[in-house]
């Protein structure tokens, strides 16, 4: 999904040569320091200091919108009320080919829900997640006032990151595996996790056929393309998406980005690094649930948030190894790696230790309030 370090040092046709150096001549500068300035005010920590019903509300929209989405397209609106909040999918900003049933859309919803619930303690309130039976309607937590005490793992929201790098393979100790297996535990999910080279070493080879067949869909590289951020202005004005720069990539001119992805990220390279990635990983997490439905995804949202913060408390870095989920083709086969018989694998996570890498941005608390 991602293009590689080496843009360039390929050898580019004639029409990418002349399409790159005209998006070079208009290009005008990069907004580095604004661009750093943003990084920094969106990923603030837990204010615990409010006094204020609104102003507390308003925090846990801000922590909401810094959980784990797919193509960081922040699908959510917020509508608040007295005691309440009530998280709203929106749909303008689904990935129909990525996801045409909306499966991550709903489960990036309960990423946002769990941060919700862990961060609500830190500020003085107690919640209550109310599921309807039609999640289009939206999803609506309780808050009611407490003394409960801080919660440890609302406080690494802010240190949370989908990290698209190399780790290393060490072995991950096993009361930390552990810690993770309960910390995911509750609700409808279940978690599998692969942590000896050689299961690992098998579901590299699958992660790389599915790759394989998502970069061959030209609608799908087309709709990726379109979520990609690739300069610093980019990146600012829609505070959306994916950035390059936070996979290891170069910031570059858009019409140069656009361009040189094609030459770069073909389905043979993507599929010979993601193999390569996985291979490397201390463990693999898969996300399963024994039903196919909203109710379900969302369920392995908030699963795999608590898993996410709790790698991070940990030490540990992850990122999504999604696309068996997102080629039907594959379903069966990631579903069998899982042990289980029916259902549906919702989420797939390599995790293990590895660098820092610079963070995604996220849209204005006001412009996800309605």
């Amino acid at each position: 999904m991602n293009g590689r370090r080496e843009f360039f040092k390929w050898g580019l046709g004639g029409a990418a040569v002349a399409a790159a150096g005209a998006g070079l001549i208009t290009y005008r500068s990069y907004p580095i320091n604004a661009w750093q300035r943003a990084v920094v005010e969106t990923w603030q920590p837990v204010n615990s200091n409010l006094a204020s019903g609104e102003a507390r509300l308003m925090e846990l929209v801000r922590l909401a919108c810094l959980a784990a989405n797919s193509h960081n397209t922040q699908p959510w609106k917020f509508r608040l009320a007295a005691n309440s909040l009530t998280i709203i999918p929106d749909f303008s900003r689904r990935t129909p080919i990525v996801d045409p049933d909306d499966h991550h859309l709903f489960a990036s919803l309960g990423c946002a829900v769990e941060n919700i619930v862990q961060s609500a303690p830190e500020l003085g309130l107690v919640p209550s997640v109310e599921q309807p039976a039609d999640l289009h309607d939206g999803i609506t937590v309780r808050l009611e006032s407490s003394t409960i005490g801080p919660s440890p793992l609302a406080r690494m929201i802010h240190l949370r990151q989908c990290t698209r790098a190399n780790f290393d393979a060490k072995p991950v100790p096993i009361d930390d595996l552990k810690a993770l297996e309960t910390v995911a535990a509750g609700g409808k999910t279940n978690l599998t996790l692969l942590a000896s080279p050689e299961d690992i070493g098998r579901f590299g080879k699958l992660i790389a056929d599915a790759t394989m067949s998502q970069m061959q869909d030209s609608a799908f590289v087309a709709e990726l393309k379109d979520w990609i951020r690739f300069s610093y202005g980019q990146a600012l004005d829609t505070r959306d998406g994916l950035f390059s720069l936070c996979s290891g990539n170069p910031a570059l001119p858009g019409p140069v980005g656009r361009v040189l992805l094609g030459f770069v990220a073909t389905p043979a390279s993507e599929s010979q690094r993601y193999e390569k990635q996985v291979k490397a990983t201390s463990g693999i997490a898969i996300f399963s649930s024994a039903e196919d439905n909203p109710q379900h995804w969302f369920e392995a949202g908030r699963s795999y948030q608590r898993f996410a913060l709790e790698a991070t408390r940990l030490g540990l870095k992850h990122s999504f190894v999604n696309q068996p989920v997102e080629v039907p083709a594959f379903h069966a086969d990631l579903l069998k790696v899982a042990g289980r018989a029916e259902g549906r694998a919702d989420l797939v996570v390599r995790f293990g230790y590895g660098p820092e890498m610079p963070r995604s941005l996220r849209r204005p608390v006001g412009a996800v309030i309605v």
